[in-house]
């Protein structure tokens, strides 16, 4: 009866160890000092060695000796040395592993000591030191314990060892802790729930909890522990327990959960349709415009597909695009339509972009669809008054051309190309003033054309009429009049529409006017002197000079008839006056 009931103590016992050690990264295990019998190996050292261990002799599996170790630290732990901690480390040439080795005696079922070894694979650190320039100080000593905080609590609540990654965590000394009661070091609003998984595990019946620990800076930092009773000659006198720091965890889920909350807000707040569908195209979040579109809630689109919710036509649309996107795991953008229930077509710009998991599996696709109804209809009107416009200034009378404000013919019409003697091809992209005279060209200095544009660019229109002398292909000048209406839009780009109309003859024809009013005149002035002259000869001095200066005459002469003879007077243009008489 005895030896069964000392079977289930070590059969919990172990199924506790397991609980406590299965879980870390690190290799423990339990060997008997006196027969070197393997007691206890957690899931880790068991799959190093990928056999059974337990019962076996610790140098022959470990070290495949016949006998104990020379470097056995049993002598560390045992005897004078009982209750002491020691850490050793050992190269395990087998694996090409570093281990820092602790070993302590503890108490086993049946009232004897054993040792508990912990390894921690250090090999990476010991990498790190072989790596260090020579001369630079070694890199500090790998912590002596696990990762994670070890501690035990006697059965009164205070505690009683702390390993050294409770310092490196909460920045306390370990010292600082020792003999005091664990709650002082609990967040209030969880203490009771501390105290209340304590008696737990004292009763036995230990659980994880989740408990935020006060930090040196007053920082709370949030633990998971799991525990087990403290045991020893067969009572539980205390808690066993390890500690993880998953504030940061806690932080990011926090952090995470913040961000989910306020993307959802966002989605809901666009006015564009936005939804989330899964790898197999099914709406797993949908917005408010969406809702609005089909009139339906979202949670009865949820789970369903596009055939489910939208018409057949449109529904077609959005799986071909949903599939493009999600085969080819790259953005698409594709321009959707449907027909409303009045039957208004309505169109949409459509970007759908893939959403992929950590392992770049394609997990689903984000969609936004914006309503370019509008837009389309607006850029309808454009292509009709486009082609309205361009009717209409290629069948002007005027030559047109659209000037940047580089001074570069961006456009021209067929009748400025005649104007110019080029083709069309040949005009665009030239600068504009390459066609004009040298005279004409000082007209538009770069500088003084700029400082004159900008007195008008808050005006964002500026118009100017000029008259220039241009040069044909052909070498032939003609004279142009130009109308300029400079605009800016509105990024600030210059551009001048120019209407260019040939007024060569007109002006050819305008001065031929001018030359005869002014003919007119002086010969008007000399009439006007004729009539006072107060003698023939005055007379005849009088119109030869009019005939000469005014008409042009080369030669000129001024008869009289005395009788019946014609008797010259006066001449110009010949080399000498002559004294005729000749009969009539």
């Amino acid at each position: 009866m005895f030896k069964m009931a000392e079977n289930q103590e070590l059969a919990s016992f172990l199924e506790r160890l397991h609980a406590l050690f299965d879980g870390l990264e690190e290799l423990v295990d339990i060997v008997d000092p006196q027969t070197y019998e393997i007691l206890f190996a957690n899931d880790k050292l068991r799959g190093l060695f990928k056999k059974e261990i337990v019962g076996k002799k610790c140098h022959v599996v470990f070290y495949g000796r016949d006998s104990p170790c020379p470097h056995c630290t049993n002598k560390y732990i045992f005897g004078e040395n009982l209750g002491k901690t020691h850490v050793w480390e050992y190269y395990y040439e087998k694996y090409g592993r570093w281990y820092k080795c602790i070993d302590k005696a503890i108490k086993w079922p049946g009232n004897k000591y054993v040792k508990l070894e912990m390894a921690v694979d250090i090999t990476k650190y010991k990498h790190m030191e072989r790596a260090l320039v020579e001369g630079e100080r070694r890199y500090r000593a790998i912590v002596d314990a696990a990762p994670d905080v070890i501690y035990t609590i006697s059965s009164d609540g205070k505690i009683i060892s702390l390993n050294s990654a409770f310092e490196k965590i909460t920045g306390w000394k370990r010292e600082e802790w020792i003999g005091k009661p664990f709650v002082e070091i609990i967040h209030p609003d969880d203490v009771a729930k501390a105290v209340e998984s304590f008696q737990k595990t004292l009763a036995g019946k230990p659980e994880p909890v989740e408990l935020r620990v006060r930090s040196k800076s007053g920082e709370y930092l949030v633990g998971e522990f799991i525990s087990v009773p403290l045991i020893e000659n067969g009572k539980i006198v205390g808690e066993f327990g390890i500690a993880r720091d998953v504030t940061s965890r806690r932080k990011y889920e926090d952090e995470l959960q913040r961000i989910s909350i306020t993307l959802q807000a966002l989605i809901q707040a666009i006015p564009d349709i936005v939804y989330l569908k899964d790898a197999e195209r099914r709406y797993i979040v949908v917005n408010n415009a969406f809702e609005r579109f089909t009139g339906l809630k979202g949670e009865e689109m949820v789970g369903k597909r596009d055939e489910d919710v939208l018409p057949s036509d449109f529904a077609e649309q959005c799986r071909k695009s949903d599939e493009i996107t999600l085969r080819n795991g790259v953005p698409v953008r594709v321009e959707e339509y449907t027909v409303n229930e009045q039957g208004e077509k309505r169109f949409f710009d459509t970007i759908k972009v893939p959403i992929f998991e950590r392992s770049g599996k394609i997990a689903g696709l984000i969609g936004v669809s914006r309503d370019i109804t509008e837009r389309k209809l607006i850029e309808e009107k454009l292509r009709e008054q486009e082609e309205l416009y361009r009717s209409v200034v290629e069948n002007s009378h005027d030559g047109i051309a659209i000037i940047d404000e580089n001074f570069k013919i961006a456009y021209t019409n067929n009748v400025l190309a005649e104007i110019l003697g080029y083709s069309k091809d040949e005009i665009v992209g030239q600068d504009f003033r390459k066609f004009l005279a040298k005279e004409s060209r000082a007209l538009f200095a770069t500088e003084d054309m700029l400082r004159q544009a900008k007195r008008h660019e808050k005006q964002r229109v500026f118009s100017a009429t000029y008259e220039l002398k241009i040069g044909r292909k052909d070498g032939e000048q003609r004279t142009v009049e130009v109308k300029t209406t400079t605009i800016w839009d509105a990024n600030g780009r210059m551009r001048t529409i120019a209407q260019v109309l040939d007024v060569t003859q007109r002006r050819e024809i305008e001065e031929e006017r001018r030359l005869f009013e002014k003919r007119l005149s002086e010969l008007n002035k000399y009439a006007q002197k004729i009539n006072k002259a107060k003698s023939l000869r005055e007379i005849c001095r009088l119109t030869l000079d009019a005939m000469e200066k005014i008409l042009g005459f080369e030669y000129a002469s001024f008869f009289i008839v005395e009788g019946d003879v014609l008797r010259l007077l006066g001449q110009r243009g010949y080399s000498k006056v002559l004294s005729l008489k000749l009969p009539i």
